[in-house]
């Protein structure tokens, strides 16, 4: 099994992020910074 990139789990999280946002008008973008 291969390890996931650091871009690779970061074009994940971006994906998501898309997909909440379109489903449901949310942008978690500052959430995701206070993560980081």
């Amino acid at each position: 099994v291969n390890h996931a990139s650091t871009k690779d789990v970061f074009d994940l999280i971006e994906l998501c992020q898309k997909s909440v946002k379109d489903m449901f008008d949310v942008d978690i973008e500052l959430e995701w910074k206070v993560i980081e």
